[in-house]
């Protein structure tokens, strides 16, 4: 069975509003990281919720490891996909624990068994979070919320893991410690993790491959998939973003950053 989840041709389009998507074409492999890149509004959410099968393409289709995303119910989906959306953690009170334990949801019949205790309390204790089990969720700094909704998608179980923009409104350092972990997951659990960006060298730095999206009348679409080094390119990142940019190496030449180039005198 293929290890990959495919968008092939897809197109979508709210009713009554202007195309989102057009022949949107991606392939995603489980075991890395793929970073979602784009403008605001260039359609990265519905992107996102059309992979999940939470929308329907208006053409083209998904296949999830060989099968179409249309001939699995939502019980199916949920137990081979996560999503973090950008709003993941309710509002009501809830510990640590309770909420991480939703993600077992999928897996129950009738309520939590013994096995859905174990693997809620081995994500929190693989996370680093088990001191945090019992203390109430409002109680919880921005990156310890955002490692809870982590946590709570890993307690699911899946073979992919979608994230819409994971980081924004963290700190640097608790951005570094998601996308990180996204990373070594990844890699150590075989997952596939698909997960939106807007800062383009945490992109370079984290993900295996990017992907760019790129809005036009007709509806955004893949301007490029692969490795970060072989696709932001200047070209294409005046193509995107429609300002003129440039690298800079460093000394050791491994990772470059990117940096709006300076105005011509």
């Amino acid at each position: 069975m293929p290890s990959r989840l495919e968008a092939r041709a897809l197109a979508f389009g709210y009713p009554g509003h202007a195309p989102v998507l057009d022949a949107v074409d991606l392939t995603l492999r489980r075991g890395e990281v793929c970073a979602l890149l784009g403008p605001n509004g260039a359609g990265k959410t519905t992107l996102l919720r059309l992979l999940l099968g939470l929308l329907r393409p208006t053409k083209g289709e998904i296949l999830l490891e060989g099968v179409s995303l249309q001939k699995l119910t939502g019980k199916e989906r949920a137990l081979r996909m996560a999503y973090v959306p950008q709003e993941a953690l309710p509002r009501f009170p809830m510990t640590v624990f309770e909420a991480v334990l939703l993600g077992r949801k999928p897996h129950m019949r009738w309520g939590p068994g013994k096995n859905d205790l174990a693997r809620t309390g081995e994500t929190l204790a693989r996370l680093g979070l088990e001191a945090l089990a019992q203390r109430p969720l409002d109680a919880l700094s921005g990156g310890q919320r955002q490692k809870v909704t982590l946590a709570r998608a890993l307690a699911q179980d899946t073979d992919w893991l979608l994230l819409d923009e994971p980081v924004s409104n963290l700190d640097l350092r608790h951005q570094i410690e998601v996308l990180d972990l996204a990373r070594r997951v990844a890699e150590k659990r075989h997952l596939g993790v698909l997960l939106s960006l807007h800062d383009v060298n945490m992109a370079v730095r984290f993900a295996h491959t990017v992907a760019l999206l790129v809005p036009s009348p007709r509806g955004a679409r893949v301007e490029a998939c692969g490795e970060p080094t072989m696709v932001l390119t200047p070209e294409r990142m005046r193509t995107v973003y429609g300002i003129a940019m440039q690298t800079y190496h460093g000394e050791n030449g491994q990772v470059p950053l990117w940096f709006p180039s300076p105005p011509q005198p």
